[in-house]
């Protein structure tokens, strides 16, 4: 595991530089009056990445309400045609619980009976947790969390309190 450092100016537009590509939907957590969740980022100052929990989790972008699994055209079976969802996505600022949950999602989905649709659409998706900054009440840790969320991140991102995060790359993907 590689751990390098980022200024937070330079994370701020490299996030700027992703959204402004367009080639990925760049998701993030926006304070969104008294508290916090999930959304497509449209400008790196959007982001908050010292909140306490989102209202919900970032589940939507892995395991959307509903999808398209197959085309067809009526009465003409050799018609059909599985569909995946193959657009690029940037998650930012999931916590190791998220991470987690992730995790076991992957393993669920992978293990036994692999779902296509599934695994097509997180090969899509690069995840960049964060450690949270602040005490909450609600939070649980434990070496559970921790050791999952490993599995699921592509970089996690430590606050050092200056102008500096440290950044640890995890997979392969988190170094491109």
């Amino acid at each position: 595991m590689e751990i390098l450092h980022i200024r937070k100016q330079a994370l701020d537009d490299l996030i700027n530089g992703l959204i402004q590509e367009k080639k990925q939907a760049v998701v993030g957590v926006k304070q969104k009056e008294n508290s916090y969740a999930f959304d497509v980022l449209e400008k790196a100052g959007e982001l908050c990445l010292d909140y306490t929990e989102t209202i919900l989790p970032p589940k939507k972008y892995f395991l959307p309400l509903k999808e398209p699994l197959l085309t067809f055209r009526p009465l003409d079976a050799k018609s059909y045609a599985p569909v995946f969802d193959e657009k690029d996505c940037v998650v930012v600022g999931m916590h190791p619980a998220d991470c987690a949950a992730v995790a076991l999602l992957d393993k669920a989905f992978a293990d036994g009976q692999p779902d296509p649709n599934y695994l097509t659409r997180r090969q899509h998706i690069t995840v960049i947790g964060v450690y949270p900054v602040q005490p909450f009440k609600s939070r649980f840790t434990t070496p559970f969390v921790t050791s999952m969320g490993y599995k699921a991140c592509d970089l996690m991102l430590v606050d050092l309190g200056d102008t500096t995060f440290a950044v640890e790359v995890v997979t392969e993907k988190g170094t491109a």
